[in-house]
């Protein structure tokens, strides 16, 4: 963004490095309480305004989090291919106990996965059936998730997948008193445009402040499948 801003990164433990105290026990609550005494330590009690806060997958949910426990703290968001609840994505009757079964299921099933480190980088495409091919359209875009995925810990990712899983926030939503800006992909190939958007729009109808942009051609990491897209929604994001 031409140097204009100051950008915090933020990853979780066992992505890529060391899971730490991640390697067992929930994630997702500490990170986010951790999140906003970070936000608050480095950014508004310095002086400056609440930021705006960018979080594809988990992290949309996580800031979802943020805008609806710590209001102060976030001054818009930019919600990435995420839903307050994923669980309706499997049915959209769906609630935390009927999921919390199934959920728990897969997340045993991910924990028994080889560790990464037990892991080679991947160099070749995976191919559209794969785990990545759900999440990326293009082959280098599928490579890429490819190693995300190998380079991750399989605890962590099994305890944040449960815990995503089981979390609802559409009844804090009206808590959000930031501007919300929600990307979500389309492909064609899997559903059409009105069953994409009515499976995530309308999940967002306790924001007060809510605009939804669909992105066509995409899977899931859609700043992997539609760069340009994605680069200049970030950028009128940012700006506003």
């Amino acid at each position: 963004m031409d140097g204009k801003y100051r950008l915090h990164l933020v990853q979780i433990r066992g992505f890529g490095d060391d899971a730490g105290v991640n390697g067992e026990g929930p994630v997702l609550e500490p990170f986010v309480a951790e999140l906003a005494d970070y936000i608050d330590d480095e950014i508004t009690n310095k002086g400056r305004a609440a930021p705006a806060i960018i979080g594809h997958s988990l992290g949309g949910l996580t800031a979802l989090m943020i805008g609806a426990r710590y209001p102060q703290l976030a001054g818009r968001l930019m919600i990435v291919d995420s839903l307050p609840f994923i669980g309706t994505m499997v049915d959209p009757g769906a609630t935390v106990a009927t999921i919390e079964p199934r959920a728990k299921a897969m997340a045993d099933g991910m924990r028994a996965r080889p560790s990464a480190a037990a892991r080679t980088p991947i160099t070749a495409d995976p191919g559209p059936m794969s785990l990545a091919g759900f999440m990326s359209l293009r082959p280098e875009g599928r490579i890429a998730v490819a190693n995300l995925i190998a380079g991750a810990d399989s605890r962590v990712t099994a305890q944040l997948f449960y815990e995503d899983s089981i979390t609802d926030m559409r009844p804090e939503l009206a808590k959000i008193s930031a501007p919300v800006l929600l990307l979500y992909a389309h492909d064609a190939s899997l559903m059409s445009a009105d069953e994409i958007t009515k499976t995530f729009e309308p999940q967002f109808a306790g924001v007060a402040n809510f605009k939804a942009q669909r992105v066509e051609n995409s899977r899931h990491f859609i700043m992997l499948d539609q760069p340009d897209i994605f680069h200049a929604a970030v950028k009128a994001f940012v700006e506003h």
